[in-house]
C-alpha cells in the first residue's frame, strides 16, 4: 500500500487523514453499490496476536451477519445462490446460499463467508475513523498507528490455515463465520482519519491500546458476471 499525505497537512497534529491507494481502478461511487458502517470498540494493539485479531473479527462477525440478513441486495444474492426449486421458501434459500458460500472457505474447523471475494467479484472501499487515547501535547506516532492498522486489516480478512488461526475454534453462533474480505487484494482504496478519543470506559482509563473505530464500507462489482447482476 502507498501512503499519500497532503503537503499542507501537519503530520504531528490530530486529526490526521491518510489516503492509502490500493488499485488503479476508479473510486467506488455512483449507482450499483452497497454502503454500510462497521463499529469496533476495544483493544487495538500494534502487530496484534492471533487472539487479538480474532477478538476484533468476532465484533465484526455479528455485524456482518446482521448485514447479510437486512441488506436487500446481499439477502437477494444469498437467496439466488441457495435456490434449489420452486417450492423453496425465502428463508430456506437464504440459509442454503450462505452455506454454499461457506463451503468454499473451510479453514481449521471454521467455515468463512467473506463478503468481498473472488467468487462474488466484489471490491471494497474503506473510510476509517480511528479514535484512540492521545495525551495533550504528545507527538503523533506514525509507526505506532501503522502497526495498529496492520492489526485491523488482518482482522478484516479471512485468516489462512495454521498459525493465523492458532487454537481458535468457532463458537456456537460462528458457523458460518462472517468476515469483510477474503484478502487485501479485494481492497479498492482506503482512507484513515486518526483523532483523539475523549471518552472511554473506566476499565480502560490507563490503557493506551483502547480504541474506537468506525468503518464506512462501500462494495461494488468488478465485472458483470457471477451474482454481481443483483447490484445493477
Amino acid at each position: 500500500m502507498v501512503n499519500v499525505f497532503s503537503e499542507a497537512e501537519d503530520r504531528f497534529q490530530l486529526p490526521a487523514t491518510e489516503i492509502i491507494e490500493k488499485d488503479d481502478l476508479p473510486p467506488i461511487q455512483g449507482k450499483g453499490i452497497v454502503e454500510f458502517r462497521l463499529l469496533y470498540q476495544g483493544l487495538l494493539r500494534s502487530n496484534g496476536s492471533v487472539e487479538d485479531k480474532f477478538a476484533i473479527r468476532r465484533q465484526f462477525h455479528s455485524q456482518l451477519r446482521r448485514l447479510w440478513i437486512e441488506q436487500p441486495l446481499l439477502n437477494e444474492m444469498a437467496r439466488k445462490i441457495g435456490f434449489s426449486g420452486e417450492g423453496d421458501s425465502p428463508e430456506k434459500m437464504f440459509g442454503a446460499g450462505l452455506q454454499r458460500l461457506a463451503d468454499n472457505w473451510i479453514r481449521n474447523g471454521f467455515r468463512f463467508v467473506p463478503l468481498s471475494n473472488e467468487h462474488l467479484f466484489l471490491r471494497c472501499s474503506l473510510d476509517v475513523l480511528f479514535l484512540r487515547r492521545e495525551k495533550p501535547g504528545r507527538v503523533f506516532m506514525r509507526g505506532d498507528i501503522d502497526n495498529r492498522l496492520k492489526t485491523l486489516f488482518d482482522a478484516l480478512q479471512m485468516p489462512d490455515q495454521g498459525q493465523e488461526i492458532g487454537n481458535e475454534v468457532p463458537g456456537t453462533d460462528e458457523d458460518p463465520f462472517f468476515v469483510l474480505m477474503q484478502n487485501d487484494e479485494n481492497i479498492a482504496d482506503v482512507s484513515v482519519t486518526t483523532d483523539r478519543l475523549l471518552d472511554f470506559p473506566a476499565s480502560h482509563q490507563y490503557s493506551k491500546d483502547y480504541a474506537v473505530l468506525v468503518l464506512n464500507v462501500k462494495l461494488q462489482p468488478t465485472k458483470p458476471v457471477g451474482w454481481s447482476w443483483v447490484f445493477s
